[in-house]
C-alpha cells in the first residue's frame, strides 16, 4: 500500500488538510499516491516528526512504522481494513 495514502487514513482528516500539514500540495498528494511522484526528504522528515514515523519504514516500507507496539497494532487494523475497502471496490 502507498505509504502516503496509509498516513492519511491514519490521520483521518481530509487530503487538503493533511497536505498543509506535511507542507505539500493536495495536488503533490495525488501524484505521490498514484505513484507519479516521490515526496522531498523535507517531506520525508516532516512525515517522520509529526506522525513519529520510522525512517526506514517511510522510505523501504520495511520494518515496524512505529516504536510503539500500540500504535504498530492500529496500522495493522488499518491495513485490514483498507483492504477490505479496496477487496470491495473491485467486486463493483
Amino acid at each position: 500500500m502507498n505509504i502516503i495514502l496509509e498516513l492519511k487514513l491514519l490521520d483521518t482528516v481530509t487530503k487538503n488538510d493533511f497536505a498543509v500539514k506535511v507542507g505539500m500540495t493536495k495536488q503533490d498528494i495525488t501524484l505521490v499516491e498514484k505513484g507519479d511522484r516521490y515526496p522531498t526528504l523535507d517531506t520525508v522528515y516532516y512525515l517522520c516528526t509529526i506522525f513519529s514515523i520510522d525512517t526506514n519504514w517511510i522510505i523501504t516500507g520495511g520494518g515496524a512504522p512505529f516504536c510503539d507496539a500500540a500504535l504498530t497494532a492500529r496500522v495493522a487494523d488499518l491495513e485490514t481494513r483498507v483492504t477490505k475497502i479496496e477487496s470491495d471496490k473491485k467486486k463493483k
